[in-house]
């Protein structure tokens, strides 16, 4: 009996980890049509496949491979601090994306335009829960912030 429980709670366990796992992305339109590219990196016996690239993978990839559409590279920041009016935010984790990052990502905006959110060198997005932590409102579009005095 504690055989046949032990099975069944194995069953049900992967069960609920592969749905899990099928589940990531799926919010996205062309889901079936992003993929991740990854580095295989190997020295000696060890073999580490990790999501770090070269620039010029991103930018030759779409010329070397046929029905490329887009790429888009993007990596983490370290934790920064951003000042507005003197007020100090720390802390804060940062994600920096390509300007075609809305091409392959069909996220919804509360507000701007996805077109041109990160064609700008100091173009930003914020998550809500930011803006409101920030500015107190999610409508923040023409604002200034300054990162570690920049």
């Amino acid at each position: 009996m504690t055989g046949l429980s032990l099975g069944l709670a194995a069953s049900i366990l992967l069960t609920a980890f592969i749905l899990f796992e099928l589940s990531y992305d799926r919010h996205f339109t062309h889901v079936d049509r992003i993929c991740r590219l990854n580095s295989i990196w190997i020295e000696g016996s060890e073999k580490e496949i990790m999501p770090i690239n070269l620039r010029q993978a991103y930018t030759e990839l779409p010329e070397q491979v046929p029905g490329i559409e887009a790429t888009v590279q993007i990596y983490r920041g370290f934790r920064r601090e951003l000042t507005l009016n003197e007020n100090r935010y720390q802390g804060l984790k940062l994600l920096y994306a390509d300007p075609d990052f809305f091409r392959v990502f069909d996220l919804e905006l509360l507000e701007g335009n996805p077109e041109h959110a990160l064609r700008e060198t100091n173009g930003v997005i914020l998550t809500e829960k930011i803006a409101h932590r920030i500015f107190g409102t999610t409508q923040v579009t023409g604002n200034a912030l300054e990162m570690e005095g920049k």
